[in-house]
């Protein structure tokens, strides 16, 4: 699914990935879809700050709403 997602994406819900969304995918989005807005991807266990991280580098002046609400493995000091 990824590997064929636009560039010129803008919004992406990719929540409720449960145990399938790893911070590889999350790498594989922000690399390919470089004007992103919007990402959720709540409820992803497997999730980690390395996402968080990813986001914020590799997206910094398009970003602007992100939601990974439910995301249990992500450490609270990552969003700081």
């Amino acid at each position: 699914m990824l590997s064929n997602l636009p560039a010129g994406l803008r919004s992406l819900n990719i929540s409720g990935f449960r145990d399938a969304l790893h911070d590889r995918h999350v790498a594989a989005i922000v690399s390919r879809c470089r004007s992103l807005l919007e990402l959720d991807a709540s409820d992803s266990n497997l999730l980690t700050s390395a996402a968080v991280d990813l986001l914020v580098h590799q997206l910094p002046n398009s970003l602007r709403a992100v939601n990974l609400s439910r995301c249990y493995s992500i450490n609270p000091n990552a969003y700081l």
